[in-house]
């Protein structure tokens, strides 16, 4: 009895965790999308995105979009603060994802690994969780 028991925690609890940590990606790319779309709509308005010529935290668009999308989520699945670089011309939105670490260079198209990052720029997702993730 108690190895069954063992056996099924063996078998079930990676599983437990990988599924957590894909919905911490779900999560993630839904609140990229929600900042992107604000982020666009100030476009719309002041013919420039929020310029930040650095990588910043995006908590420091709060106030720029707060009459495109009221409150929003800074932070990531993982608890840590998205991304923001824009010249004004183009922008791109960043989660470090599950390791918290840039994953240079990015790819064009799905990622298959927890740790790789969730990137949108302008709109369109450039790097983005698709199928198993490992």
């Amino acid at each position: 009895m108690v190895a069954v028991i063992g056996l099924v925690s063996a078998i079930a609890i990676p599983n437990l965790i990988n599924a957590i940590q894909r919905a911490r990606q779900t999560r993630s790319m839904a609140d990229l999308k929600t900042i992107a779309r604000a982020v666009s709509l100030y476009d719309q308005d002041s013919s420039a995105f929020p310029i930040e010529t650095s990588l910043v935290s995006a908590e420091t668009l709060r106030s720029s979009l707060q009459g495109y999308m009221g409150d929003f989520r800074a932070t990531d699945g993982w608890g840590r603060p998205f991304m923001y670089i824009s010249d004004g011309r183009n922008y791109t939105l960043i989660s470090y994802a599950l390791d918290g670490v840039a994953n240079l260079p990015y790819t064009t198209g799905p990622i298959h690994l927890l740790e790789e990052d969730i990137v949108i720029s302008n709109g369109a997702f450039v790097q983005w969780p698709e199928g198993v993730q490992r």
